[in-house]
């Protein structure tokens, strides 16, 4: 119960009245906290404490805790100088997993050497979906880049989820912002979902606008008038099936509108649930029944068979779940019954942001002698 009000609270501007003095204490915290944030990254972004890879850094972050896409974005930045004959690695921390503290190669671009119980679901995830590019885990990300350095030696570097990594510098920063909640509610942790004041966002290189297609344009309104100097450049989540188990008698999902006439249960453990069910219901697929986990939620038999009541309940003979959450389940788990695994896909207006990011390249490559192309 206390976790579902301080929850409510951190995506409410103005919390319910019964929960006033809970949001007090938050908000007292998040002084607390913002005083702390700000004392990390004067430190961090100190002479001495920053410290610089020999290749060249892109980072990939936010502002907000929860799903802003840094995980397409990775994909699609990792793809996307691939394509332009680019060596490139990546650098993650490894949220939940037991090689977080130590480190480690999660993948040498050909094997995967961890599971997601090692490096985290994310870090497998990458791996699954860009062959040929080795990725990093790590709490310490100047060893991991060195560690990457030394056995891969990359033109590129991205970083994920790097924006308030101060200790380690970046040649490019790009931060994500949710187009419908770009600053979430305006509190810092834990009263709101900032992980530091909008200012911050002054050390941005390019803004980028995710779920362009659901924006709220008063908020944009704002941060437009305040950030105008900063490139802007629109993106939206596309679904798209990166794996179906079925049942031999039934036929395979190639797109969501396989599933029309389907019965279809959703479960979920990410930063944003309600946005992967809403993504799911705007591409025509009825869900019957929807199942919200914690994010990086670890499932475990109880779990499991509190969906396979659910489906029973419901009669449902096909689940849907992420990417991300498929990482996280044992195989063969859904017996006669179709598992479907989405993914969102980040695409762009327009040709813009290339161009943009091949300029940025270019100034960097100019400024330090080195050439990733």
């Amino acid at each position: 119960m206390m976790r579902e009000t301080i929850e409510t609270i951190m995506h409410q501007a103005g919390p319910p009245e019964k929960h006033r003095f809970i949001a007090g204490l938050l908000r007292a915290a998040a002084v607390t906290y913002g005083w702390g944030q700000k004392f990390h990254r004067i430190m961090g972004q100190s002479g001495a404490s920053r410290k610089r890879l020999n290749c060249m850094v892109i980072s990939v972050g936010n502002v907000t805790v929860g799903g802003t896409g840094k995980t397409p974005m990775v994909v699609y930045l990792a793809k996307w100088l691939q394509k332009k004959g680019v060596t490139v690695a990546i650098l993650t921390r490894g949220y939940g997993g037991t090689a977080e503290s130590r480190g480690g190669i999660v993948t040498d671009g050909q094997t995967v050497l961890m599971t997601s119980e090692d490096a985290g679901d994310e870090p497998v995830l990458l791996a699954a979906q860009l062959p040929g590019i080795p990725i990093v885990v790590g709490k310490d990300r100047f060893h991991s880049g060195k560690v990457a350095e030394e056995t891969f030696q990359p033109d590129v570097t991205l970083l994920d989820d790097g924006f308030q990594h101060y200790g380690l510098h970046r040649d490019i920063d790009l931060v994500l912002l949710d187009g419908r909640r770009p600053l979430g509610n305006g509190f810092l942790l834990p009263r709101g979902t900032l992980r530091e004041p909008p200012s911050g966002l002054k050390r941005a290189d390019a803004l980028i606008m995710t779920r362009a297609d659901h924006y709220d344009e008063s908020r944009w309104d704002k941060i437009q008038g305040r950030f105008s100097a900063k490139p802007l450049f629109c993106a939206r989540h596309q679904p798209q099936i990166v794996s179906s188990s079925s049942a031999p008698e039934r036929a395979t999902v190639q797109t969501l509108a396989d599933l029309k006439d389907a019965s279809v249960l959703a479960f979920a453990g990410i930063g944003q649930n309600e946005t992967f069910f809403q993504m799911i219901e705007a591409a025509g697929t009825r869900l019957v029944a929807r199942i919200s986990f914690p994010d990086h939620f670890t499932y475990e038999t109880g779990h499991l068979r509190q969906i396979e009541r659910q489906a029973d309940l419901y009669k449902v003979d096909t689940l849907l779940t992420t990417a991300k959450d498929a990482v996280r389940l044992p195989e063969d788990w859904t017996g006669s019954r179709s598992l479907i695994v989405l993914d969102a896909r980040i695409e762009f207006e327009n040709d813009d942001f290339d161009q943009f990011l091949s300029c940025k390249i270019e100034q960097v490559r100019t400024g330090s002698g080195q050439s990733p192309f």
